[in-house]
């Protein structure tokens, strides 16, 4: 009905223009968060493309309005200006650029014509906007200056950057001006407002819907926009990224063969193969009614279906792989990637011959066989992967073990949000595997890639020495790292001859750790095979069996039985936190040593299982050399007695006459070995952690209650030969005694009346003597200080007595002081 396209300036000599009253604010210059700006800039970009010399024409669609006075009793003036009820923000746009050209051209006074017109655009939503809109066309400036700090810089501006149009108006002259000022723009000023104001050219153009012309109402203004449906943002991104990838490209299907048009492959399979992978029988669950909103009408909740946002993350999470295997970047950050940005999808995806299209397509292709010829994806997982730690000495399976999640399902974790994941990048291996060797069913060579990967990215790792963990380190940024060591492993269709071939790259020191498991994998006794693939499941192991290898290679030369080794570390595994650090010291380890000294001394760490972190794997993963023989040690000792407990007590009952050291005490009493105050936690619970100046040379030392950076910053602590004196007294009394510090200051066994600080008596431990103050000397009779030796003028030390050690001997020492205190009634 309406074939009247104009120009702004064809329409402007008609019609004066009015911004109305009931009209919002100017909003389109505006860019609060990323993906504002980028639809901003985009915008100004495309109007400027326009009337560049070989630009080509833009269409802004409908601008729909009426003359002043319509649809009322009072006659229509010819000269009334035009009301526009939808196209405000793309007229503001346009005056604004044809203002700056305007000014920035108008060297010789050519364009005067064009700033008169420019006066019939008005604003009547606030005084504000319409006095900066005249006020900008009374003005001078200058060419070579920004127009916006010109305009900054005019008293009459002062107070109207508070109206939110006129901010607006303002972040838009700045944006224009700004790409103005770049190629190929800066070059075509001149050629660009000839190709502007000439309106012959038709450069940009809009169709104007008057209703008066069209004798119609604003009830259809009312209609359109009350009972329009407005398109989903999945919606509009498929149609976007068909227009992205619309090329006269086709497309040979991967999997028949067959070519075809590329807009037409995905139009068909993003609506029916691919969509079925999201909406099928088995992800039903997820995809149907599961997320509410809140509908703005009624303020009603409603439920709505979440396939498009499913494949939207699924989408956002592979894109994310790919933009960063394809990067130039040498060093990438991982914020350089912004899904949420229509130019990343452009970037990535836009573009003839694009590997990254078919790369997508042929990833969802590959779930779409798996899922339609494989026997469902649910099933190819569920026979890929495991969760739980393997028990018994049944031939393992071959499954690989997934870590610290309860959903074996790596395509269900890649659309249940755009949050990146570790899993994704072995998800991404598996599914190169499978697409290049058309691989749709698990075989026991996927298996073994599989393990393979997941292998190689644990070892990128780092140990957080606050938390005394493991934590992983695998980087969406580091994917151009990871696709050159995933190319290299699926070169072949038998990983192990994979493996075999020489590899260089960033990565060949863990790729040479994968190399040197071939052994195993090639081993002709399946019990070594076994043995193997259960220990690489361990989490104390997670894929890094260095401490292990050398009872794996006694099964080898068939000194051991493969059964009995799985048993002793099945064994180990399941006893409880006190046991597993009585059996380390028992047969010859002694912790890690974690970071710098603290305030007390080197922070040696023998394990626990404290907030429900089970922190074991820090030595089996980070003190390989020591663990592999306190290994050997163990397996050898459990080949003769499977009972842990009698374990233990063997090696004690050996020392517990005269022990010396300080494992030998740790050994002998419990309480030294867990000397932890919270009343929260259980004996055998304790994380075991201490400060030692001299780390297993003497028997000085504090445990440490925190895994944090300063974990002696304002904690509590305890000595442990003190707590186990105080736990072995038969007169302790929590309420007038305590063997509790604070910071580093080591306590040891205080005695008072009710008031901590109102120490009776007080005796503590040093490098390997027990001592008192001289101040409590006065308080004990002679029979006991006869039992005292003077090392200076300031304390003195507990004389040893024959056939009792340390502990026992302050125990009968302190109980007596304990009884004579109450005899005087010091204490009650």
């Amino acid at each position: 009905m309406n074939n009247n396209i104009l120009t702004f300036l064809d329409f402007i000599k008609e019609h004066s223009i009015q911004i109305p009253l009931i009209q919002r604010d100017y909003v389109q210059g505006l860019a609060p968060n990323p993906k504002a700006k980028e639809k901003r800039d985009e915008f100004v970009n495309k109007l400027l493309n326009a009337i560049l010399p070989d630009g080509r024409p833009y269409m802004l669609d409908f601008i729909y309005g009426a003359r002043e006075s319509f649809d009322s009793n009072v006659p229509i003036q010819l000269d009334a200006p035009f009301l526009p009820l939808d196209g405000q923000q793309r007229l503001t746009t346009l005056f604004l650029l044809h203002w700056i050209l305007a000014i920035k051209t108008n060297t010789e006074g050519q364009y005067a014509n064009i700033l008169d017109l420019l006066r019939k655009f008005t604003y009547k939503t606030r005084i504000s906007s319409d006095k900066f809109c005249r006020k900008i066309l009374e003005e001078k400036f200058s060419i070579e200056d920004s127009l916006f700090e010109q305009i900054e810089n005019r008293t009459w501006y002062i107070g109207l950057e508070k109206d939110p149009t006129v901010f607006a108006m303002g972040e838009m002259v700045k944006q224009i001006e700004k790409t103005l000022a770049v190629e190929p723009y800066k070059s075509h000023l001149q050629d660009m407002a000839s190709n502007l104001f000439d309106n012959e050219k038709k450069r940009i153009t809009f169709a104007s819907l008057d209703m008066d012309k069209y004798k119609l109402t604003d009830g259809l203004y009312v209609k359109m926009n009350a009972r329009g449906k407005e398109l989903t943002s999945f919606e509009n991104w498929k149609a976007d990224f068909i227009n992205l990838i619309s090329t006269d490209k086709s497309i040979k299907d991967y999997f028949t063969d067959k070519d075809e048009s590329i807009k037409d492959y995905f139009t068909k399979r993003i609506e029916h193969e691919w969509n079925d992978l999201f909406w099928g029988d088995v992800y039903s669950e997820y995809a149907k009614a599961v997320k509410e909103a809140t509908d703005e009408k009624t303020k009603k909740k409603i439920k709505y279906p979440r396939i498009d946002e499913h494949f939207m993350n699924f989408f956002t999470n592979f894109s994310r792989l790919f933009f960063f295997i394809n990067t130039t970047s040498e060093d990438p950050k991982a914020e350089d990637f912004n899904g949420n940005l229509w130019s990343t999808t452009e970037n990535l995806y836009g573009g003839n011959n694009n590997i990254w299209v078919d790369l997508l397509f042929n990833v969802l292709g590959v779930l779409t066989e798996i899922d339609t010829q494989g026997g469902g994806l649910e099933s190819f997982f569920n026979e890929l992967f495991h969760v739980q730690n393997t028990t018994s000495w049944d031939i393992h399976s071959g499954k690989v073990r997934l870590y610290d999640c309860s959903d074996v399902n790596l395509f269900r974790n890649s659309f249940e949000n755009n949050n990146f994941s570790w899993q994704h990048v072995l998800f991404y291996a598996i599914l190169k595997y499978c697409l290049k060797y058309k691989v749709y069913i698990v075989t026991d060579e996927l298996k073994i890639y599989t393990r393979i990967c997941r292998d190689y990215l644990l070892q990128h790792n780092y140990f957080d020495q606050g938390k005394v963990t493991i934590a992983a380190q695998i980087r969406a940024n580091e994917m151009k790292l990871y696709e050159k060591s995933f190319e290299y492993l699926c070169s072949k269709q038998d990983p192990i001859k994979s493996l075999e071939e020489p590899f260089t790259g960033e990565d060949s020191k863990y790729i040479e750790a994968e190399k040197e498991k071939i052994r195993y994998y090639k081993c002709t006794n399946r019990d070594v095979v076994n043995l193997f693939l259960k220990i690489e499941d361990l989490s104390y192991s997670r894929g890094t069996i260095g401490a292990f290898s050398g009872i794996l290679d006694d099964c080898m030369a068939g000194s051991l039985l493969c059964e009995n080794v799985w048993n002793a570390i099945f064994t180990f595994v399941n006893t409880n936190a006190l046991q597993k650090v009585q059996l380390f010291l028992a047969y010859g380890y002694e912790g890690i040593t974690i970071g710098n000294d603290c305030a007390y001394g080197k922070r040696v760490f023998m394990g626990g299982e404290y907030n429900g972190i089970s922190r074991w794997e820090v030595h089996f993963r980070k003190n390989e050399t020591n663990m592999k023989r306190w290994v050997r040690s163990y397996v050898d000792a459990y080949k003769t007695n499977t009972d842990v407990s009698s374990l233990i007590k063997s090696e004690r009952d050996k020392i517990s006459s005269s022990p010396t050291s300080m494992r030998d005490y740790m050994l002998k009493y419990e309480n030294v070995l867990a000397a932890w105050l919270r009343n929260d936690l259980k004996k055998d619970a304790a994380p075991f952690y201490f400060a030692m100046p001299n780390p297993w040379k003497d028997k000085d030392a504090i445990v440490i209650h925190s895994f944090s950076n300063r974990p002696l910053g304002n904690a509590y602590q305890t000595c442990p030969m003190a707590n186990a004196v105080a736990h072995g007294m038969s007169y302790y009394n929590a309420s007038c005694m305590n063997c509790v510090g604070t910071g580093s200051r080591k306590e040891g066994v205080n005695i008072h009346n009710g008031d901590d600080s109102q120490k009776l008596f007080s005796m503590y431990f040093g490098k390997n003597n027990w001592y008192v103050s001289c101040k409590h000397i006065q308080t004990l009779s002679p029979q006991l200080q006869n039992r005292l030796e003077e090392v200076d003028n300031e304390k003195y030390r507990l004389k040893a007595i024959e056939n009792k050690d340390l502990i026992e001997n302050a125990i009968d020492f302190l109980d007596n002081v304990v009884l004579e205190l109450k005899n005087k009634k010091m204490i009650l």
